[in-house]
């Protein structure tokens, strides 16, 4: 019984000061009182708030000595039947759940090495060598582990750790049942926070997350693997929860009235020192037969679970109150987990919080698209790092070797594209500087199907110290029809012509002529100039094989109602805002390339919205694009 080994506890505790007093700072020990607290009205309605328990006056416990005690004998008791027989199987078992549950992954290894030598096709052998490994932070060795246990798994625990039903929302599981191996490796991608490194940290959690709930809450004697309960479903789904209480609501009857009718006092304001004396003295009247149940509540923060016990055989259900606790007051649509768990479910299927090693920075970047062959779209990432003010400019390198990733994935969750550059310096012909950061800036080309996708861009330092993770939905643009079309705006520092093809500077971008330095992020420095590049498609040629049309650009102060059309309408209409710009061109060609030049040295700092509209002045179509910059 927790409550009564707290009890315990104190008591020791106390007669340890206790026999430390002398004679006279005896008689100032506080006299027994009785705890202030209703037990049996803990539950009425409070959704087992622990916060509300505790504002009733229930003792939240510190159980920590009792378990540090505990923890000290089950060791040593297992490390002698080690010593007296390293075969024995079950050993291992049982060491590996108290190292997980005190977090002591280093101990675990240690222990797991002898294992190895005596069971090294043990299938659990290899998942605790993947969850100690996970835990410590070894992610390649724990992804080694894990992929080991499966050649030795039987195909029930194979089924456990490769099914997704637990973890899968309702309305995609029909999906997963028509092809469940190219789901789930879809699913896999989908979830992985890092595709640079060379493991799926989603994956890993989830593995060691079954091998935990295996861990805790297997049952021998009723032949469950710890994942099929429902505490192992709970944990498998959202991992281990922010707080994790073990409640006796009416243990403490039997101790109230054992205690002498008392008032708490200065020195003992909860009345827990003279009840854990008075229980020292005179024991307790509970019937524990009769008061059996236990409650176990996992708060995740934004929802909870409750777990109740009602045999004290450790074998934990959903709570669901009794016709009896509805008659006393308990509401079943308040109190009843197992209907809230399946809300929950529905509501949340699964949850991880990825946390990156190291320090984490961000890394800007825009995406471009222009039409490329066979109708895919070429693709532009543009992506900066911050540099630190102390680089020396003078230098042609920053001394810094680093990864970087360039990935995107399909609205069917598989990755169209990735890039795994490894950088070994930084050119500081490459660093823009701006009033709060310095920002090396380089561009990554790439071709991809045209749709909705997700970008992400990565970076990571040799050392693992620097970790940068940016993703976001994108829209790669269409360009196989035959209207009128035109490209996304790519901003730039610098363009330049390029008369043989080539850029002008290494790290350039070349398209139609031209040799950009991109920008990676749309803020510009009112005294900077913004260079702008963009490509028409489609337009009409006359007789003479003549393309003619007009470009017309502006740049407006940001407004929250208008779009392109009203930026445009502001300019022109009459108003004496931002700046313009308009440009006939011809070319003998249905396509061109073409870039501007915006003077923004008149203007006050904030957002703006750049609006270019282009018209072809042989039908009179038109087609827009916009793009909002920052101006410092």
């Amino acid at each position: 019984d927790p409550m009564a080994g707290y009890l315990v506890d104190q008591a020791e505790a106390l007669a340890e000061q206790y026999e430390e007093l002398e004679a006279p700072e005896r008689e100032t020990l506080p006299a027994i009182v009785e705890p202030t607290l209703n037990p049996n009205s803990i539950f009425l309605a409070d959704e087992f708030d622990v916060e509300t328990l505790r504002a009733q006056g229930v003792p939240i416990l510190d159980m920590s000595r009792r378990a540090q005690q505990a923890y000290d004998r089950a060791i040593g008791h297992l490390n002698i039947a080690l010593e007296s027989d390293p075969r024995q199987r079950r050993v291992y078992d049982l060491l590996m759940e108290i190292y997980s549950l005190k977090g002591e992954y280093d101990k675990a290894l240690q222990m797991l090495s002898q294992m190895y030598v005596f069971f090294p096709e043990s299938a659990e052998l290899w998942t605790y060598l993947g969850y100690a490994h996970y835990k410590a932070g070894n992610m390649e060795p724990a992804s080694k582990a894990f992929e080991t246990a499966f050649k030795y798994m039987t195909p029930e625990e194979r089924h456990a750790y490769e099914s997704l039903d637990v973890i899968l929302p309702e309305e995609e599981k029909k999906q997963y049942e028509q092809d469940a191996l190219a789901y789930a490796s879809r699913f896999w991608t989908s979830k992985d926070p890092r595709y640079l490194t060379s493991y799926n940290e989603r994956k890993l959690e989830h593995y060691a997350r079954l091998t935990y709930a295996d861990l805790l809450y297997a049952s021998d004697d009723l032949d469950i693997r710890g994942w099929n309960t429902e505490r192992g479903q709970i944990l498998v789904r959202y991992g281990v929860p922010k707080g994790d209480v073990v409640i006796i609501p009416r243990s403490t009857t039997g101790i109230n009235r054992s205690a002498a009718p008392k008032t708490p006092s200065e020195q003992d304001r909860t009345g827990s020192v003279g009840l854990a004396l008075n229980t020292l003295r005179e024991g307790t009247d509970t019937d524990l037969l009769e008061e059996a149940n236990t409650y176990n509540i996992w708060d995740y923060g934004d929802f909870k679970f409750v777990f109740e016990d009602p045999f004290r055989n450790g074998e934990y259900r959903l709570y669901s109150p009794s016709a009896a606790e509805i008659a006393d007051g308990a509401l079943p649509w308040v109190n009843d987990y197992t209907i809230k768990a399946r809300e929950t479910f529905r509501e949340t299927p699964e949850r991880y919080d990825y946390e990156a090693p190291g320090r984490q920075i961000e890394l800007p970047y825009l995406v471009s698209s222009f039409r490329g062959r066979d109708g895919m779209t070429d693709v532009y990432v543009n992506y900066g790092i911050p540099v630190s003010d102390q680089y020396d400019p003078d230098e042609d390198i920053i001394n810094l070797t680093a990864k970087t990733g360039i990935f995107i994935v399909g609205e069917d969750r598989n990755i169209l594209v990735e890039q795994r550059p490894t950088l070994y310096g930084l050119k500081t012909n490459q660093v823009v500087q701006f009033e709060e950061s310095n920002i090396w800036v380089d561009s990554k080309a790439v071709t991809s199907p045209p749709g909705h996708h997700e970008v992400s861009v990565e970076f990571e330092t040799a050392s693992s110290s620097t970790v940068a993770v940016q993703r976001r939905k994108v829209e790669i643009l269409d360009f196989t029809g035959d209207q009128l079309a035109m490209s996304d705006l790519m901003l730039a520092y610098r363009i330049e012509e390029s008369f043989d093809g080539r850029p002008v500077v290494p790290s350039d971008i070349v398209r139609k002529g031209y040799s950009m330095q991109p920008a990676p992020w749309s803020v510009f420095s009112v005294d900077q100039p913004i260079y702008l590049y963009f490509e028409v498609y489609n337009l009409e040629t006359d007789a003479n094989g003549v393309a003619n049309y007009e470009v017309e650009a502006v740049l407006v102060p940001k407004r929250d109602r208008g779009g392109v059309a009203g930026a445009i309408g502001r300019l022109f209409g009459g108003g004496d805002e931002g700046v313009s710009v308009t440009v006939p061109a011809s070319i003998e060609a249905r396509d061109d390339g073409q870039y501007l030049i915006l003077d923004a040295s008149n203007q006050e700092p904030g957002l703006y919205t750049l609006a270019v509209r282009v018209t072809d002045t042989q039908t009179g179509r038109r087609v827009e694009r916009d793009q909002d910059l920052f101006l410092e």
